[in-house]
Parts: C-alpha cells; sequence; structure tokens
C-alpha cells in the first residue's frame, strides 16, 4: 500500500512540477513507464495527502491511505460511477487524461481569464462585459466576486484546487483499479 501512494503522489509532482527538489523525469509519460520508484520526502508525502482532506473529509472517506474506503464490489461499482458521471472516466488512459488536464484546464484557468478580464476592463459597465463575454450565472459568480475582491485575488492563483482534485481522481482511479502500483 505505501509503495503505491508513494508512487502515485510521486507521479503527481512530477506532472505539475511541483516538487521541492529536481526529478529526472520531464513529463507524466515516462514517470509512468519507469520501473524505479520515484522518492518523495514525508513533507512532501504529507502536503499530497491533505491536497484532496477536504474532498475526502466531506466524502467520509479514509486522509491516510491511497484506498478511499474498503475494498469492496460496491465500493468499486459507486467510484466506477463517480468517474464516469462526473468525469467522463471509464478507463485508464481516459483517467490519466483527464489527471495531466488538470494542469492547464482546471478551474485556475477559468481564474486566470477572469483575472484578465477585469484587468482589461476596467471601469467598462459590467453589462457590457457580460454581453462581450456571455458570460453565464456561474462564471457571472465567479467574475463578480473576484472583481469585488481585487486586492487580494488579482495577485493569486487556484492550481492548488485543481492539484487537490487531481490527487481525488489519483485515489478514486486507484480505487477502482484504473492505477496500480505498476
Amino acid at each position: 500500500m505505501e509503495k503505491v501512494f508513494v508512487l502515485s503522489f510521486a507521479v503527481l509532482i512530477m506532472l505539475f512540477n511541483v516538487s521541492c527538489t529536481p526529478h529526472k523525469y520531464n513529463n507524466f509519460e515516462e514517470a509512468l513507464l519507469s520501473k524505479s520508484i520515484p522518492k518523495i520526502s514525508e513533507s512532501q508525502r504529507q502536503w499530497l495527502l491533505a491536497l484532496p482532506a477536504i474532498m475526502m473529509e466531506v466524502n467520509g472517506s479514509a486522509h491516510n491511505t491511497l484506498e478511499v474506503e474498503p475494498f469492496s464490489n460496491d465500493a468499486t461499482i459507486a467510484y466506477k460511477n463517480v468517474l464516469s458521471k462526473w468525469w467522463g472516466v471509464n478507463s485508464r488512459n481516459e483517467l490519466i487524461d483527464v489527471i495531466k488536464s488538470r494542469e492547464n484546464q482546471g478551474h485556475n484557468e477559468i481564474y486566470m481569464k477572469l483575472k484578465e478580464i477585469i484587468a482589461l476592463n476596467q471601469g467598462v459597465n459590467i453589462g457590457s462585459i457580460i454581453q462581450k463575454y456571455k458570460m453565464k450565472n456561474k462564471v457571472l459568480n465567479y467574475y463578480l466576486f473576484l472583481n469585488s475582491n481585487q486586492t487580494e485575488t488579482m495577485k493569486t492563483d487556484i492550481i492548488s484546487w485543481d492539484l487537490g482534485r487531481a490527487a481525488a481522481l489519483i485515489r478514486w482511479g486507484y480505487q477502482v483499479g484504473y492505477l496500480t502500483e505498476v
């Protein structure tokens, strides 16, 4: 179990280049093809385990293992349904593609685009902005929040949210057998 945990989260580190120390892999595929288990420090391990902690707590899952809950046929079916319904994932390859997409196509991408819209449209009527960018309710709410909290939000990003989601996807993928030790 420990071996699976270290390998899966080391791959996540390599995917997002968040390792505190240099690593020998340049991309996700190289890490997957490697026969050796990348080394991560205990603090990196704890940090990566903490990433999806809020989501795991809300779902009543364990915090100290990749296994979301004890393995059973019912758990496998339930998490396959979660992956399929919410992420469109029905295979290992689809899971890997979705995990990789968190780096550039997650919530942080929307966040950064909205910050750019705010910067480009200082003093412009909100109605004009809504029409120009064809904002729907959810995105409009994000925009309004970011715009009204510019002092704090304009110097930040939310990549950690997407990394936490990637870590949760790894755990769910492990739970249903899409990811293994090797």
